[in-house]
């Protein structure tokens, strides 16, 4: 990223100082310790004259590279505006909010999603060095947290934790979980504790967030929700043209929050940034009351013998079996199918099950090309810097040479 962006300088605390040396050796860059910029923040400021624009870049942010290498996303002044007034009214922020952050702040989640946008309603953040939940239980009962947003797997960890039962969560208004798709289970599971429902939303570095499902009702539990605040979507299918009744295409949004553009990726910009619609490359539906429904990304369909088959379908139906712990499906390569559908299966501590038993189960759900040939258990599945599934390290793991 350092080396991509044309970094010259490198901000960081004094404890990060020792893993920064080989950064140090590889590129000619400067690093300089957060305590010294304080000092220097603190200098007279009068000769400094930097003419802005609200159009001009404000950040780069790069994306988490689920489906390909990462890429610089320029946000300008007024898209990162945009997007802490989107996100705060969407969620009904106030001064009087709490929020604890416990997303990474160099991803677009964590900075605009929560950090910005509480900020922008004039509210109070408390930052985590890193995800615990006893930590977050700690903050519940000190500082009354109104505000959540986790990955799934972090929601997981939390309504699994045998601390959770004695925590009072009566303060927290909202929990929010984007960034892989919540199972059925994980949200009775957080209602039974909570006696709240977990808020499903869509986003990505290009447009946060784009869909949020609030209030949560439970004829509507798994969408993403309604567009967000001055945000404008629409499903198109592969012909480009706007599809509705339920049918399943490419979901674009419209808004000014959307970023600028990639940097120094013109192809990729006009690829993804089309009259001011963000192709966003996720798949999904809208129903007869406006909700629309997240199916997968384009990139990760499996094409099975010409018919396509959404990973996480299949992901939904197996997540239904209350033996599974975490379930990643994908595509393996077949010389006469073109691929066959993988599953990669994390059962509960405790149980044990073989790969007959698992298919007969999904088969009294799916259609049989959807069924996975192939089912491998594993103690634990490969995920990303920012915690979402690695499809791609998973697939690597589990094929061969591939």
């Amino acid at each position: 990223a350092l080396e991509h962006c044309g970094a010259k300088l490198l901000v960081i605390d004094e404890e990060l100082l020792p893993f920064c040396d080989e950064t140090k050796k590889q590129t000619n860059i400067t690093m300089l310790l957060s305590d010294s910029l304080m000092h220097l923040a603190s200098q007279d400021e009068s000769s400094i004259a930097i003419s802005i624009s609200q159009n001009d870049p404000a950040c780069i942010l790069y994306t988490s590279g689920t489906t390909a290498k990462p890429k610089g996303v320029m946000h300008s002044h007024s898209s990162l505006y945009h997007t802490a007034l989107n996100q705060s009214h969407s969620l009904h922020m106030s001064q009087n909010d709490k929020v604890l952050i416990s997303l990474s702040i160099c991803h677009i989640a964590g900075f605009a999603g929560q950090l910005l946008s509480t900020l922008f309603a004039g509210g109070e953040v408390m930052l985590l060095r890193q995800f615990n939940v006893d930590v977050i239980f700690n903050a519940f009962d000190q500082h009354m947290i109104t505000h959540l947003m986790l990955l799934p797997a972090q929601l997981q960890q939390l309504v699994s934790s045998p601390n959770a039962q004695m925590i009072d969560f009566s303060s927290l208004k909202i929990c929010v979980v984007g960034g892989d798709k919540v199972h059925l289970n994980l949200h009775k599971q957080f209602y039974q504790l909570t006696g709240k429902y977990v808020c499903e939303c869509c986003g990505m570095t290009e447009s946060f967030s784009y869909a949020i499902n609030i209030p949560p009702q439970q004829e509507h539990l798994g969408s993403i929700g309604k567009p967000a605040h001055a945000t404008e979507l629409k499903i198109m299918d592969d012909n480009q043209q706007h599809v509705r009744n339920a049918d399943a295409g490419e979901i674009i949004v419209k808004s000014l929050a959307n970023m600028l553009g990639y940097w120094n990726n013109p192809e990729a910009t006009q690829e993804v940034l089309r009259n001011g619609w963000v192709y966003t490359g996720d798949l999904g539906y809208q129903d007869a009351d406006g909700y629309f429904w997240f199916a997968g990304r384009k990139k990760d369909i499996i094409i099975s013998g010409g018919s396509n088959i959404s990973p996480l379908e299949v992901e939904n139906v197996i997540y239904m079996h209350p033996d599974v712990k975490e379930v990643g499906v994908f595509g393996h390569p077949d010389p006469v199918l073109g691929q066959r559908v993988h599953a990669a299966v994390v059962l509960n501590t405790g149980k044990s099950m073989n790969a007959s038993d698992l298919r007969n189960f999904i088969a009294s759900h799916l259609a049989d090309y959807k069924i996975p040939e192939q089912i491998t258990f594993s103690k634990s599945l490969p995920h990303n810097a920012i915690g979402k599934l690695d499809r791609k390290k998973l697939a690597i793991s589990l094929i061969p040479n591939s």
